[in-house]
C-alpha cells in the first residue's frame, strides 16, 4: 500500500483509516504529522545523513561526529570462537558478552505502530524526543544505498502489504536513567520502599530511588569481582552472589555495617538467588550446582540439585513448589526442591545457553536463549516441543520478566526491550524499547508499573 508524501510529511488520515478497515488500528493513534529520522545507537549524539550514497558512508559519517574510530565498531562482537566457554566461572559473562550488537546502529523494523515491512529499518531516536513515539522512515537496498521509501509515482510505501499490515510496535522512551555504575548491571531489584537496588560487575551493589531528581545512591561492596545475584529477602536485608568468589553477601539496605557472609559452600560463582515461599534461600552457581539452604541458618548446610551439565544461570519457584532452572547446557530443568534426587523434567529444545524462564498465568513456561529466541512451553507435553517461538530479536536473548498484562519482556544483545504477547501463535512485539546502548542484561517490572532494564546503566520507563 502506498500514501501520497509531500515534503516528508504522510497522509495520516488515510493511513489510519486504512488500518481501522484492515482491523488493526493505530495503537495509540499518531498525533505527529512527519515523521523524521534520528540517531538511536548513539542517544541522539549523531544523526544518519540521508544524502549519503551508502549506507556505510552514513554511518562512518556519524560515527565521526562523536569521534568513534572506524575499528572500534567491530570490536563489540563475540568472543573469539564465538561461543561462551564452559570451563571458566566467567563463562555467563562471556556469553553475556558475545551478545553485543555488531555495528554502531541497531536495526529494527517497526516502531510507532507503522510496523514497517523493510529489509531493515534504521530506529532512530531524535535528541530533544518527546515521550510520544519516533519512527522509523528508511529502509536499505540490496546494493548498500539509503532509500527513502519512494515510489516511482511519487508515494511512499508503509510497509504493509495488501493483505493486511503487520503487528504494530511502539518505541517508548526513558522517563529516568540511573548511570552510576561503571560496568553492566546484572540484578535489579525492587524494595519494600520503592527504591531500587542494582548489583553490578563493578563489584558493588547500590540502592537508589527511581523517583528522586538525584537518585543518590548508597553503595554497598564486599565481594571479590562482580556480583551477578540479588534477592531481596522478606525479612528486609539483601542478599547478593559473587560470580567470582562464591559467596552469598547478607546486607542491611539502612546500616553503614558491611555485609556478613552467609553462604559460601559453592565452587564457583553464583549467578542467582531466589527465596522460596516458606523462606529458604536457592542460589544457582558456575559450579554446575543449584544449593537450597535456610538463610536463618546458614551453617545447618544445604541439599543440592546437581543435575545440569553446564552452568546453572537462573532459578525461579513455580507455583506447585517445584523449582525451574536454566544452564549454560541450553535446558531448563524442573525438579523439587524437597528432594532434588527424584527424577527432573527437562526441556530441551533451544540451540544455545538458556538464561532466564518465567511462569506464565497459565502454568506454561517460557524460556530465552543465546539462540535468539524465547520459547513458550506447555509442561503437559514437554516433548512435543515448544509451542510458539518469539523470534524478533537478532541477538541473544537474556534477560526476560512477565508483566502484570501477562506479556512478556524480553532483553536481547541488540539492545532492545520487546513486549509481546505469548498467548498469540505468531507474536511479535506490540512495543520496542531501544534506549540501552548495550546488551540488556535485566528486566523488572516496578510496584508502580513502570519496567526497569539495565546494561551499564537502569533504565525506567512506561510500556504505554
Amino acid at each position: 500500500m502506498t500514501h501520497d508524501r509531500s515534503d516528508d510529511v504522510w497522509d495520516l488520515d488515510a493511513l489510519l483509516a486504512e488500518r481501522a478497515d484492515a482491523g488493526r488500528p493505530l495503537r495509540p493513534p499518531l498525533d505527529e504529522e512527519t515523521l523524521t529520522a534520528y540517531a538511536l545507537r548513539t542517544n541522539g549524539r549523531a544523526v544518519l545523513d540521508r544524502s549519503s550514497e551508502t549506507l556505510d558512508e552514513a554511518i562512518r559519517a556519524a560515527d565521526a561526529t562523536i569521534g568513534v574510530e572506524p575499528s572500534a565498531r567491530g570490536a563489540r562482537g563475540s568472543a573469539d570462537d564465538g561461543s561462551p566457554s564452559a570451563s571458566s566461572v566467567r563463562s555467563l559473562a562471556a556469553a553475556r558478552s558475545s551478545r553485543r550488537p555488531q555495528a554502531r546502529l541497531a536495526f529494527i523494523g517497526a516502531a510507532a505502530g507503522l510496523a514497517a515491512a523493510v529489509a531493515i529499518g534504521a530506529v532512530l531516536v531524535r535528541p530533544d524526543a518527546d515521550p510520544d513515539p519516533t519512527t522509523i522512515v528508511d529502509s536499505v537496498t540490496d546494493d548498500g544505498s539509503v532509500d527513502d521509501g519512494s515510489e516511482d509515482d511519487g508515494t511512499v510505501d508503509d510497509g504493509l502489504t495488501d493483505d493486511g499490515p503487520a503487528e504494530p510496535s511502539i518505541l517508548v522512551d526513558a522517563e529516568v536513567a540511573f548511570r552510576a555504575h561503571s560496568q553492566s548491571v546484572w540484578q535489579v531489584v525492587e524494595l519494600a520502599d520503592g527504591r531500587l537496588a542494582s548489583a553490578s560487575s563493578d563489584g558493588t551493589v547500590q540502592i537508589w530511588s527511581p523517583t528522586a531528581a538525584d537518585p543518590s545512591p548508597v553503595v554497598f561492596s564486599g565481594h571479590d569481582g562482580a556480583v551477578e545475584a540479588l534477592v531481596a529477602l522478606v525479612d528486609g536485608r539483601l542478599v547478593s552472589g559473587g560470580g567470582d568468589d562464591g559467596r552469598a553477601l547478607a546486607w542491611e539496605p539502612d546500616s553503614a555495617d558491611g555485609p556478613t557472609t552467609l553462604f559460601d559452600e559453592h565452587t564457583g560463582g553464583v549467578l542467582d538467588l531466589m527465596q522460596l515461599s516458606d523462606g529458604r534461600l536457592v542460589s544457582a552457581s558456575a559450579d554446575r550446582t543449584v544449593r537450597i539452604w535456610s538463610a536463618a541458618a546458614p551453617a545447618a548446610g544445604s541439599t543440592i540439585y546437581d543435575g545440569h551439565t553446564g552452568e546453572v544461570l537462573s532459578v525461579i519457584e513455580l507455583t506447585d513448589g517445584r523449582v525451574a532452572s536454566t544452564s549454560l547446557d541450553g535446558t531448563v530443568h524442573v525438579w523439587n526442591p524437597d528432594d532434588p534426587r527424584a527424577q527432573a523434567v527437562v526441556y530441551n529444545g533451544h540451540a544455545d545457553a538458556v538464561f532466564e524462564v518465567v511462569e506464565l498465568p497459565d502454568e506454561r513456561l517460557a524460556s530465552s536463549s543465546q539462540d535468539g529466541t524465547v520459547q513458550v512451553w506447555d509442561p503437559a507435553d514437554v516433548d512435543a516441543g515448544a509451542e510458539t517461538t518469539f523470534a524478533g530479536h537478532t541477538e541473544g536473548v537474556g534477560a526476560l520478566a512477565l508483566l502484570d498484562d501477562a506479556r512478556l519482556a524480553s532483553g536481547s544483545g541488540d539492545g532492545t526491550v520487546q513486549i509481546w504477547d505469548p498467548a498469540s501463535p505468531e507474536p511479535s512485539a506490540d512495543v520496542v524499547f531501544a534506549g540501552h546502548d548495550g546488551p540488556v542484561e535485566a528486566i523488572m517490572q516496578l510496584s508502580d508499573g513502570r519496567i526497569a532494564s539495565s546494561d551499564g546503566a537502569v533504565l525506567v520507563w512506561r510500556a504505554g
